[in-house]
């Protein structure tokens, strides 16, 4: 199972790197026919494409570190970096274009010089491929698979679906679990124990209380609401609850 399993992970890393360079052949060629449209040769035209790619390699590994932001500093700092790629892939195309193919520098097309088209064609170039790494990385993600509790309930054994718990309570010496279906079942476990059992999906919001995350529809300064469900938050947990949820958001 697990050799069959490689082999298809295999498969897929294969798939992946082959969409890809078909990506690279494409958009090249594609954009070599953009500059051939402007008085270039189809070979220069092409030498013009490719001197994109180290710009679009360099914005492919500072892009995390930018901040898209409509306050002061980002926009200084989007400034400053939009007109870094400018000025490196003037500079390039500059090189590429006296040094590589001998292109007098008053011969070259005043389009490549213009800040607003240099950045848009690096934006064509990389805006594309950021959308296909992002779909192809979201149909890698595996689904998570439903995880299950066993225990004793009314003197029969049950196994249950974590998901399908929405909360928990504590009544004296009986503690309930109530589903998502209305049904509830009662547990011999006590509620500290069910809180080691379910682990960070659930909170204690009470000692009479333990909610699941996931169901959790409003959070209120001393309730919760759990599936149409008011439950009170009581004051020794609620600051545990307040700083779990402004995490999560």
């Amino acid at each position: 199972m697990r050799l069959k399993n490689r082999r298809k992970k295999s498969k897929l890393v294969v798939v992946k790197q082959t969409v890809f360079i078909l990506y690279w052949v494409v958009m090249i060629f594609l954009m070599s026919l953009l500059f051939w449209g402007l008085n270039y040769i189809f070979v220069e035209a092409l030498f013009v494409a490719l001197s994109f790619l180290p710009t679009v390699l360099g914005v492919h590994y500072l892009w995390q570190r930018v901040e898209w932001r409509l306050n002061a500093k980002s926009v200084f700092e989007n400034v400053c970096f939009l007109g870094a790629i400018y000025f490196i892939q003037f500079l390039i195309l500059f090189l590429t274009q006296t040094l590589l193919l001998g292109v007098e520098a008053t011969a070259i097309s005043s389009l490549l010089s213009n800040p607003v088209f240099l950045l848009l064609i690096v934006g064509a170039y990389y805006m594309p491929y950021k959308i296909l790494s992002f779909y192809l990385a979201k149909n890698d993600r595996k689904p998570e698979e439903p995880r299950f509790v066993e225990f004793t309930s009314e003197r029969r054994r049950v196994k249950l679906a974590v998901d399908d718990i929405f909360y928990i309570e504590s009544r004296d010496d009986e503690v309930w679990l109530w589903l998502v279906g209305g049904e509830k079942l009662r547990s011999r476990t006590n509620i500290s124990g069910w809180s080691v059992e379910l682990g960070n999906g659930f909170v204690r919001i009470h000692r009479s209380f333990l909610v699941s995350i996931k169901h959790i529809e409003r959070v209120e300064s001393t309730k919760v609401v759990v599936r149409g469900l008011e439950l009170d938050i009581s004051r020794s947990y609620k600051e545990r609850v307040k700083n779990i949820f402004s995490t999560l958001n």
